[in-house]
């Protein structure tokens, strides 16, 4: 069984296939090909998306896209490399492991490009104590800091066996030449790693994913070395992030009273927002994404109607990411694989407490204790949301089950409702039983189906 859909397989070269763009962001990728072929300058964009709703797909995608027209292309994980002690060596190295795989890193140009790098990071690493980080990530030094500066070197210089740190105003001169040489070996390479040699020269572009997810300290690293070091013309940077978790990093760096914002826009020239521009409900992400997850799950029940129509709904009126979905999906396709057949287990109130339990955990552990909240029933189901025409029939019979076993004001008698109690005089179950009964032997459960 499944509980969670299988990683798409994307090739390198495959782009936006239409069986796994399944969002129909096809046309975004085209639009940020067009602008890093046509601007030389160095460009930062920032592709801005809350975690979980498909940044990583969609940058596989696009830089499938561009290496099937040539360009050369890096994909930089910067989660994964959060452990390294300096951004600028692994993001170095990644550049000469493109080179290497193109057959490449032979040629005089990447050679250049290794021994130019090898001499950047000697200054950096070496100069990556305390001062180092206070000159490289302040960005702008005031009068009062040239004193604290002559207490750092001298409380730095015991530390280091070859004083590098006395002798730095005097080597200024000799590190700016190195990292000229190292720009410079830099800019020769988009022409190399072009792919067809019979074309125009590509931009080189570095696709930076997971900043958001890396130790702050190091996701400022990452934009502080793509500045200084890395900002040459044809070499572009696209940073899959978001930026409402990067300010939080920048705050959590310098302390609350910095301008997170004025900081980032040292880096990011441009920042494109991936969010959903459809105007029917059912043409949205999230739509889009519930009818894959069911197919690919293979829930096991007659009701997949339903439980779509009750995922669509939710997820409408809630600010739910792709992967919070694919949680309430997950908790769905669970319960139904381990749930006997003997059991009484109402549909929409199984349905209706797996959405909860990702809505709202705590409404959800009350309700599995045996406290009744309709009102917040109602809003975690959005119940009290407008219905589209094609939900109705799934929603109403949700409302109408939550508010028999849910809603102690209203009467077993109603006609409206009082069908769902057909069968309790089959099991040892109250009316107002049946929720937490469901939540602790069917959701919560897990057994194996009898």
């Amino acid at each position: 069984m499944r509980i969670f859909p299988a990683p798409l397989d994307i090739g390198d070269k495959e782009g936006f296939s239409p069986e796994k763009d399944i969002f129909g962001r096809k046309g975004i990728g085209e639009g940020l090909t067009n602008v890093v072929s046509r601007v030389e300058d160095p460009l930062v964009i920032a592709l801005d998306s809350e975690w979980g709703n498909g940044k990583t797909t969609f940058l596989k995608m696009w830089a499938g896209s561009l290496r099937s027209e040539g360009f050369p292309v890096v994909f930089f994980d910067a989660y994964e490399h959060d452990y390294a002690d300096d951004a600028f060596t692994a993001l170095a190295a990644e550049i000469v492991a493109l080179a290497k795989d193109k057959k490449k890193d032979k040629e005089p140009a990447s050679k250049k490009f290794v021994e130019k790098s090898l001499g950047a990071a000697k200054i950096i690493l070496r100069s990556g104590v305390k001062l180092g980080v206070k000159l490289g990530t302040a960005g702008i030094l005031e009068a009062e800091d040239l004193g604290n500066i002559s207490k750092d070197i001298g409380q730095e210089l015991s530390n280091l066996e070859d004083k590098y740190l006395g002798e730095i105003i005097t080597k200024k001169e000799e590190e700016r030449l190195t990292l000229k040489a190292f720009r410079e070996a830099l800019q020769n390479l988009p022409e190399l790693l072009t792919d067809n040699a019979t074309s125009a020269p590509r931009p080189l572009v570095v696709i930076i994913d997971e900043l958001d997810r890396c130790r702050p300290p190091f996701a400022l690293q990452v934009l502080e070395r793509m500045k200084h070091f890395f900002s040459v013309p044809n070499v572009h940077f696209v940073l899959g992030a978001h930026l409402g978790q990067l300010r939080n990093s920048v705050q959590a760096v310098y302390g609350g009273g910095i301008d997170a914002n004025k900081y980032l826009q040292k880096f990011i020239h441009l920042s494109i927002f991936l969010v959903d521009s459809a105007l029917h409900p059912y043409q949205r992400s999230t739509a889009k994404y519930v009818e894959y997850l069911i197919s690919e799950l293979q829930i096991q029940t007659t009701r997949s109607d339903f439980i779509k129509n009750c995922l669509k709904h939710v997820s409408q009126h809630t600010p739910l990411s792709l992967r919070a979905i694919e949680r309430i999906a997950a908790n769905i396709a669970t319960a139904y694989a381990f749930k006997s057949e003997k059991i009484y287990c109402p549909d929409q109130i199984l349905v209706g407490l797996c959405i909860i339990k990702v809505v709202d955990p705590q409404l959800y552990a009350q309700l599995k204790m045996g406290e009744k909240n309709p009102a917040k029933v109602a809003t975690a189901l959005c119940l009290n949301q407008p219905w589209e025409e094609s939900e109705k029939h799934s929603l109403s019979n949700l409302e109408k089950a939550w508010r028999y076993f849910g809603d102690p004001s209203v009467s077993e008698d109603d006609p409206q409702v009082r069908g769902f109690g057909v069968r309790l005089f089959e099991v040892s179950l109250g009316r107002f039983d049946v929720v937490s009964f469901v939540a602790r032997s069917v959701v919560d459960q897990l057994a194996s189906p009898k």
